[in-house]
């Protein structure tokens, strides 16, 4: 392992913040091997906020974190921002909007997408697993306004909130498959709104149709206006990780993220070997043979090397 590596990791095991910092962003430019067998996670509960743009992601976790924090445990943020097609660059804006949660010792940490669908960015799962080690019970996963078919924070979340909103066509989404049966707990926020009386209805509607055994979802209302509705929905969250636990669900979503972790990685090592490959290799046999050159050779733990001393 790289001796930059290994102070970073004395540091972090330390409890140096910055140190957990430069790990993550090792992890976010692809060096994340460390973390298999150096990084020892610990108990902890990742919850997963997806919805579409504009419903209140950012707003509803802000609440949330504040809640935890007043209740004695450690808490951090991961925010995924869109990037740029072209320079995989993100604006990272979501910590402007929590302010609330600036003074009060919540680690928040923007991360770009980098062109990964799914909503979420290539080494959350790595980022994850640093958070766990580093002592946060309790994480909160905000992912980039989804469409419906981006789902793979049901791949790494233990609990899944889907945040609805009147009036910008979330009703339209209750009648498609996808992001809608993902969910383990549904929140219709902008509840001060008139119009999300019918959108509740309608999710009502939906949910937990001919479901007859296992977890029964949730729905919540809230609103960032008159702060309402949080309570519920803590209460809904810490109701859904104590099923987790008596169910045995808790270690069958952990084995999933794990297997995600390792589809994800040899994807992304794929589609990077593949942008290396000369115009005339490009066939099957072709990719075969430069993927195992790399093996053989033992260039992406070169790669590695060289990112994490500072280079590309």
């Amino acid at each position: 392992m790289n001796l930059t590596v290994q102070v970073l990791l004395k540091r972090y095991r330390c409890g140096d913040v910055r140190a957990l910092a430069q790990l993550i962003t090792l992890c976010e430019n692809g060096a994340n091997h460390f973390t298999e067998d150096f990084v020892e996670e610990k108990e902890h509960h990742v919850v997963g906020i997806t919805g579409s743009p504009g419903v209140g992601k950012s707003s509803i976790i802000d609440e949330l974190a504040l809640r935890y924090v007043d209740r004695g445990e450690r808490v951090a943020v991961v925010a995924i921002d869109p990037s740029s097609p072209f320079t995989h660059g993100a604006f990272l804006g979501d910590r402007v909007r929590m302010r609330k949660l600036s003074t009060k010792g919540v680690v928040i940490r923007s991360m770009a997408s980098r062109g990964n669908g799914g909503g979420l960015a290539p080494a959350i799962t790595s980022v994850l697993k640093l958070l766990s080690g580093f002592g946060f019970s309790k994480i909160f996963l905000e992912t980039v306004g989804i469409g419906q078919a981006e789902v793979d924070v049901a791949n790494v979340a233990d609990t899944v909130i889907l945040v609805l909103s009147p009036g910008i066509g979330d009703e339209i989404q209750l009648f498609k498959t996808g992001v809608m049966e993902i969910a383990d707990i549904y929140v219709v926020n902008k509840a001060d709104l008139e119009e999300s009386k019918k959108l509740r209805t309608l999710v009502e509607q939906t949910v937990n149709q001919g479901k007859t055994e296992g977890w029964k979802r949730r729905i919540v209302g809230t609103s960032c206006v008159e702060w309402c509705g949080f309570e519920e929905l803590e209460e809904a969250i810490n109701e859904h990780l104590q099923y987790l636990k008596e169910s045995g669900e808790l270690l069958a979503r952990r084995t999933r993220r794990r297997k995600f972790a390792l589809i994800s990685r040899f994807l992304r090592y794929v589609r990077e070997t593949v942008e290396k490959v000369a115009v005339e290799d490009l066939t099957l046999e072709g990719l075969k043979k430069a993927i195992c050159d790399d093996i053989i050779f033992g260039r992406e733990n070169k790669k590695d090397e060289n990112i994490y001393q500072g280079g590309r």
